[in-house]
């Protein structure tokens, strides 16, 4: 079962396509901005799924907590 995670947007980068959520553990974690990340803002509090790339971690299925 994968377990979703909380954070909050930390930052975006719309040039590079990604940012950054700062999740409850203050741990900074990057996510891919794609066609549905517009509902995403700075300080936005978000649900998440963690991955693991050929990067390191990555967030995924980010959603915005309404």
């Amino acid at each position: 079962m994968i377990q979703k995670r909380v954070g909050v947007i930390a930052l975006i980068d719309p040039e590079n396509k990604c940012g950054i959520i700062l999740d409850e553990n203050c741990q900074d974690i990057s996510f891919e901005l794609d066609d549905f990340s517009d509902a995403l803002l700075i300080d936005t509090k978000v649900f998440f799924e963690i991955e693991l790339n050929d990067n390191g971690l990555i967030a995924v299925n980010v959603i915005a907590i309404d």
